[in-house]
């Protein structure tokens, strides 16, 4: 699965730089390029390229172009620099745009070089003053099968052995991974994600918690350190939110396991996580 991340500067170097460190770090993503394009001129672009080379900071000159044609001046694209993060080693292709091309398009830039190459499967525009979360891209990854289509919302989805691979089952081998895809998965209904996404412009969904609940008992949290779909930082944000509750609240991580922890062949450490934390809790 590649993706390729386009962003859109004008003489904005120090966001651009803050930016490519957060994506650097992007975990369980796959394949993943980077396509700059400065609005601001050529002095611009000069500057930009020398600042994300330049000791310290988030690149390095690329000895090999892994980007081909895309690194060479193409499109309405007067020149063009690769690089590769010093971090991931994902590799970077920074464009100069031969006027101001506005927001839109500088995106539009990239994209008709982009289309007709069929490697890439999706594309994550983002703003220059964008700092990711680490686990950002492999969260939307996961949830684009369903988010990815408005009309999911009010219709159930089923997702492919890929799809289920990536969501789920990224820790198991390919052959517990096609086994689980047999016996487990069905459609499912899209409207819950729909309604977790748009969260903070409609709370007044199902969607929504009371974590100030007097009547709320003990809870406990139980992540996968792989999990693509409710990485560490979404489980432990809501921890934080649960335990305003005066009830016990608790998270723990498990090592090495994915999504697909209470079903694959590792279910028992999760069942005895859970029962011990029972034991400890349950009224006396």
């Amino acid at each position: 699965m590649a993706t390729a991340v386009i962003i859109v500067t004008y003489c904005n170097n120090m966001d651009i730089t803050e930016c490519l460190e957060a994506i650097s770090d992007q975990a369980g993503t796959g394949d993943l390029g980077v396509f700059v394009v400065e609005n601001g001129g050529p002095a611009a672009f000069d500057a930009l390229a020398e600042a994300l080379a330049a000791p310290g900071g988030p690149c390095s000159e690329a000895a090999a172009s892994k980007l081909a044609n895309l690194a060479s001046p193409g499109g309405c694209h007067l020149r063009c620099v690769e690089l590769v993060t010093c971090r991931g080693h994902r590799p970077v292709a920074v464009a100069e745009a031969p006027e101001n091309l506005g927001y839109g398009g500088g995106i539009n830039s990239w994209l008709a070089r982009l289309m007709p190459y069929l490697e890439w499967d999706g594309f994550w525009i983002l703003n220059p003053d964008t700092m990711p979360e680490s686990i950002a891209l492999s969260a939307l990854k996961a949830a684009f099968p369903v988010i990815g289509n408005p009309a999911n919302r009010k219709r159930a989805v089923m997702l492919t052995a890929a799809q289920f691979r990536f969501a789920f089952t990224n820790a198991v081998d390919d052959e517990e991974a096609a086994r689980l895809y047999e016996t487990y998965p069905v459609p499912g209904l899209g409207i819950p994600l729909f309604q977790a996404a748009l969260a903070n412009l409609n709370p007044r969904t199902e969607a929504s918690v009371d974590s100030k609940n007097p009547a709320r008992g003990p809870m406990k949290f139980i992540s996968g350190e792989k999990d693509h779909t409710v990485p560490w930082a979404i489980a432990n944000a809501s921890f934080k939110r649960q335990r305003r509750n005066t009830a016990v609240t608790e998270i723990e991580e498990l090592p090495g396991r994915g999504h697909s922890l209470v079903i694959d062949t590792g279910w028992q450490e999760v069942a005895q996580v859970a029962l011990d934390f029972i034991e400890r809790h349950r009224p006396t």
